[in-house]
C-alpha cells in the first residue's frame, strides 16, 4: 500500500490511478475522519476497484464522512454501478455536492483528494495537469490546510446531488 503512495510529484495515467487507490486505502486504513474529493465527474476514479471498495466498507461508520464535490455525477453513476450500490448502503457517512460552474480558484489543480486523519494529520493528492496526468502528493500540514479551506469555501456554493435513492412518481 505505502509503496505506491509516496510524497512528491508523479506523472502518467496509471501512476495517477495508483496514487488515488493508495490514498483512498491509506486514508481508510488509518481511520481518517473525513475524506474530501473533488473532480469534474469522478468517472475515472477507482471507486469500484475491489480493494478500494473493501477499504471503504471497513472504514464506513459514524462519525466518518466521505464527501464528493463534482460538476455532475451522471458518468460516475453510469460507469461505476458497484460504487453506486456502496453509496446506497453507506448513505450515513456519504455526501455528494454539485457545483454549478467549475470553480476558478482551484490553485492550479484539476482534481483533488484530502484525507483528515483521526489525530488531525493530513494527506493531500492533487491532479495538476490532466493532459499528462501530473500530480502531487503531500503529507505536509500546510498543503492540507490550504486544500481544506478551499473545499470548505467551494462546498458552501454547492447543492446536494447523487441521492442514495430516487423517488419516481
Amino acid at each position: 500500500m505505502d509503496d505506491v503512495l509516496k510524497e512528491g510529484v508523479g506523472e502518467g495515467r496509471m501512476a495517477w490511478q495508483d496514487a488515488l487507490r493508495g490514498a483512498l486505502r491509506k486514508a481508510c486504513a488509518e481511520g481518517a475522519r473525513e475524506i474530501l474529493c473533488f473532480d469534474a465527474d469522478f468517472a475515472a476514479w477507482p471507486w469500484s476497484d475491489a480493494e478500494v471498495q473493501a477499504a471503504l466498507t471497513a472504514w464506513a461508520h459514524a462519525p466518518r464522512r466521505l464527501t464528493l464535490l463534482a460538476g455532475q455525477f451522471d458518468d460516475l453513476q453510469r460507469r461505476q454501478p458497484r460504487f453506486v450500490t456502496w453509496r446506497q448502503r453507506y448513505d450515513h457517512c456519504f455526501s455528494a455536492l454539485s457545483f454549478g460552474e467549475y470553480p476558478d480558484e482551484r490553485s492550479g489543480f484539476e482534481s483533488a483528494l484530502l484525507a483528515v486523519g483521526p489525530e488531525g494529520g493530513l494527506l493531500s493528492l492533487r491532479l495538476l495537469d490532466t493532459a499528462r496526468h501530473r500530480f502531487a502528493t503531500s503529507f505536509l500540514k500546510h498543503d492540507g490546510v490550504l486544500l481544506r479551506d478551499w473545499f470548505d469555501v467551494t462546498a458552501q456554493r454547492c447543492v446536494p446531488a447523487f441521492a442514495a435513492t430516487t423517488l419516481g412518481l
